[in-house]
């Protein structure tokens, strides 16, 4: 029986890159500069290998979010919770805003593979968490290809 590829270490070079972002790849420089990004695009990558997180316009229009918000107050006005968990399923709005096209773009280029967006969790307020990691609820296979996308 064949040893699965998440079962031992990579192999060749290819198996390397796939199993890393690219952002944290020993590679990543030339893998850029081969890249053929737009210069935003390209900034973008570069504060991702940097900071770890970026900041952009999601390309969702207010609209669309003064439309989600209208249609979660009665549910959040219906408990005591702050927090929606899932509303994509039931909202059409969040929906849209959860797989926006410019986030998806910006994923997929940040990641090097297709986003699979699988939840949403909506607040009527703000939490002001403190820095914290939720990799006990959240991880990839590999290691490293989770994140997660704040609408603010």
């Amino acid at each position: 029986m064949e040893t699965s590829t998440l079962d031992r270490p990579a192999k060749t070079l290819d198996e390397l890159k796939k199993n890393i972002p690219w952002t944290e790849s020993p590679f990543f420089e030339s893998d850029l500069q081969k890249a053929a990004l737009s210069p935003e695009m390209e900034q973008l990558v570069r504060d991702y290998a940097e900071n770890g997180y970026v900041v952009f316009d999601p390309g969702v229009p207010l609209a669309t979010i003064d439309a989600a918000r209208a249609a979660l107050e009665p549910k959040f006005a219906a408990q005591t919770e702050t927090r929606l968990q899932d509303a994509w399923k039931f909202e059409p709005h969040v929906k849209e805003i959860a797989t926006a096209p410019h986030v998806l773009e910006v994923l997929q280029t940040l990641y090097r593979r297709g986003p699979i967006p699988f939840q949403t969790l909506n607040f009527n307020v703000g939490t002001q968490q403190k820095t914290h990691s939720d990799m006990i609820h959240f991880s990839s296979v590999p290691q490293r290809f989770m994140c997660g996308v704040w609408v603010a």
